[in-house]
């Protein structure tokens, strides 16, 4: 390009504003984010409608150039101005003339194109965040082809050592176990289930060798200690650390000295602190679910966390019996306790399944309705809504929503994804529900159902090399458990047709079970 063309092109380029036009759609961009990124947080929309904004002015940013560069109106009609008469007759009145159109300000020009392509890019926006609210901020349900993983930093909350009482252990596990789902709540940080968590309760091994084991990158332990005292509240003492494992490093601690009537906010805390050590950034409906507060009767929260602890036991029909006692104990005192509404309706609805106690759907079905009438958007109401329809009427698609609803709420729930998993083979999506087993399972790697389960799914599908080592995991997690072997002997009978493998496996049962009836 001749330096003539540069100086006539950058003339060109002032004449036309087009600085003017670059500076000003940029400051305008800038302020239509501010207010993208504030309705993203206040009404709770998806991570990437910001960013889906950055894009939309990108896109529209070459258009409003352009724009700029086109030349401004084309001459009125009836064609290029004629050239002027020539001068008539002395004496004579000159010809009447119309005045041409006063010709808009450039600049003004500019400010309208720009008002004009700001404004149309935010309400392109809000068309589809109104869109995606309208339909309920659904995401497409995960297929074969969609790669799932657990999100984010991994970390583990190991069960918080009890420092008072023998009998406060119910406590302990209770404050460790309310603080799991908060942080669960957080979409950047993938939490061990507590199913697998609780598995390492007294355990001898390091926190590193522990970590390796469930392939974490940070571990939260702790201590409780609930002190009781005549004439005075209760006091409690928390103390959380946080581990970095790859340096060993203590990035977070605390002592939290409180009255009993304080344990949520401790707990809501400790799951605010996590994230911020962890460089994490908590949205409004985020930090809303954190800090809530279950109930403001503490002897309905303290029947609330022993139905809990019978409910761990629940294979046992009557300690399962005894936790529904318990929850029924806590919304006596708390008629508004929508937590406890939720886990009475989970505990009917194994009861009815597991021991065929019909009498029990009909009272889980109002359970779980008076917990959603209390707290429409619980997650636990809807886990144990989920269960009513999977378990009790065998409503699959209904129950496959419902677990939808949660795993959007919460990706770390490995109970939801999972129930999704288990459906998904039973609507027959095979490849979907072996890609969800494998999320559940890393999300809670020692669950032996959630093992099994996978296990059932490659042998339904004859993949027998990759269906072996997870009935073999699930026999060495519980020994003691019949079941397990009765299904990897029938899997070895179908995979090569002998008896040999599935022999030597009933003998090892009828030496771990001590049952030879059971085998």
């Amino acid at each position: 390009m001749t330096k003539s063309r540069l100086k006539r092109l950058v003339i060109e380029i002032h004449r036309r504003s087009i600085w003017q036009v670059l500076a000003i759609y940029l400051l305008g961009a800038a302020a239509a984010y501010q207010v993208v990124q504030s309705l993203t947080e206040g009404l709770g929309l998806p991570e990437w409608f910001p960013g889906f904004a950055i894009v939309l002015f990108i896109a529209l940013l070459p258009v409003v150039l352009a724009t700029a560069v086109v030349r401004e109106q084309a001459p009125p009609k009836g064609g290029p101005p004629q050239a002027p008469a020539p001068e008539a007759e002395a004496g004579a009145e000159p010809p009447e003339t119309t005045p041409l159109p006063k010709e808009p300000d450039r600049h003004v020009l500019a400010w309208r194109r720009l008002l004009f392509s700001v404004v149309g890019i935010f309400a392109l926006w809000g068309v589809v965040a109104a869109g995606w609210l309208a339909l309920g901020g659904r995401l497409p349900a995960p297929t074969a082809s969609t790669e799932l993983r657990s999100p984010g930093i991994k970390l583990v909350v190991l069960p918080f050592e009890n420092l008072g009482q023998p009998e406060d252990e119910y406590f302990a596990d209770g404050v460790t176990e309310e603080i799991t789902p908060r942080l669960a709540e957080i979409p950047e940080l993938s939490v061990i289930s507590r199913t697998t968590a609780i598995q390492f309760k007294g355990s001898q091994s390091s926190v590193r060798e522990i970590a390796a084991e469930l392939e974490v990158a940070y571990v939260l332990e702790g201590t409780v200690r609930w002190e009781r005292a005549l004439g005075a509240p209760s006091q409690v003492r928390v103390t959380p650390q946080l581990i970095r494992v790859s340096d060993d490093t203590n990035i977070w601690t605390e002592r939290y000295d409180a009255v009993l009537s304080e344990i949520f906010r401790v707990q809501s805390d400790i799951a605010e602190n996590v994230a911020l050590a962890l460089d994490i950034t908590l949205l409004g409906p985020q930090r809303q679910a954190i800090r809530a507060r279950p109930t403001e009767n503490l002897e309905a929260y303290d029947y609330y966390l022993r139905g809990n602890d019978y409910y761990a036991r629940r294979f046992i029909e009557e300690e399962a019996w005894n936790s529904v006692e318990m929850y029924e104990a806590a919304i006596g005192l708390d008629p508004e306790f929508a937590h406890a509404y939720a886990a009475l309706a989970r505990a009917l609805v194994w009861l009815n399944q597991q021991f065929e106690r019909g009498g029990a759907l009909p009272r889980a079905r109002e359970a779980v309705d008076e917990a959603l009438r209390l707290a429409p958007d619980l997650t636990e109401a809807h886990m144990a809504l989920g269960d009513y329809h999977y378990y009790g009427l065998r409503d699959f698609e209904q129950a496959l929503e419902q677990y939808e609803w949660v795993q959007r709420r919460q990706p770390s729930n490995s109970d939801a994804v999972a129930l999704i998993a288990w459906i998904q083979r039973r609507l027959g999506d095979w490849e979907s529900s072996i890609a969800n087993a494998d999320l559940a399972l890393e999300l809670d790697p020692l669950n032996t159902v959630w093992l099994i389960g996978q296990a059932q799914n490659y042998f339904y599908t004859r993949q027998y090399e990759r269906a072996e080592p997870y009935f073999l995991r699930a026999i060495a997690n519980a020994p003691d458990v019949p079941y397990y072997y009765r299904w990897a002997a029938w899997f070895y009978l179908a995979w090569d047709g002998t008896t040999d493998r599935a022999h030597r496996l009933l003998e090892q049962a009828l030496m771990s079970t001590g049952r030879r009836s059971s085998a």
